[in-house]
């Protein structure tokens, strides 16, 4: 049992950073074929509750905040050099990121706040995803193709709520 005079507050954080590169180089007399791919996964979670059967007595205000952060820089080169024939250069940089946020009060707690009781969940990513790729062929007769691709997949959990069965009161509004 907490019984405070002022307020509670429950604060989950998590940040992540994350940076890096690929890279290859193909140089070849005939055909030259260089490749490099960058893969990131983040799989992040970020959980602040008030658990089942707590009781919180607070004269003030009853703050329970989930947040997560994501800042991705993926970068993909290559290049593929062919002295007679073709010079070939395929690069990607994927990301995918998956998280689960989470601010609740839950089933069976019993909270009473004399303020305010303020249930946020946030969930913010940032992506910065580069490839590039060359194809170079030296010769009179030489062809250069070169091909990049950048897909980001994200899924995400975010969610704030206030369980079944708890019994919740607060002076100012929930």
């Amino acid at each position: 049992m907490v019984n405070d005079t002022q307020n509670v507050t429950l604060d989950a954080r998590n940040i992540a950073i994350v940076l890096s590169a690929s890279g290859g180089v193909a140089i070849a007399g005939g055909a030259g074929v260089g490749a490099g791919l960058d893969v990131e996964v983040v799989i992040d979670a970020a959980k602040a509750y008030i658990g089942t059967g707590a009781q919180i007595m607070a004269s003030g205000d009853v703050n329970v905040t989930a947040e997560n952060m994501q800042y991705l820089l993926t970068i993909g080169a290559d290049l593929g050099i062919a002295g007679k024939g073709v010079g070939i250069g395929g690069s990607g940089a994927v990301d995918v990121v998956l998280t689960d946020v989470e601010a609740y009060i839950d089933a069976g707690a019993n909270v009473n706040a004399g303020g305010q009781i303020n249930i946020t969940s946030s969930d913010t990513t940032n992506v910065i995803s580069a490839a590039g790729a060359f194809g170079v062929g030296a010769s009179g007769a030489g062809v250069g193709i070169g091909a990049a691709f950048t897909p980001v997949v994200v899924v995400r959990i975010d969610l704030a709520y206030i369980g079944d069965g708890a019994d919740v009161t607060a002076g100012d509004g929930v």
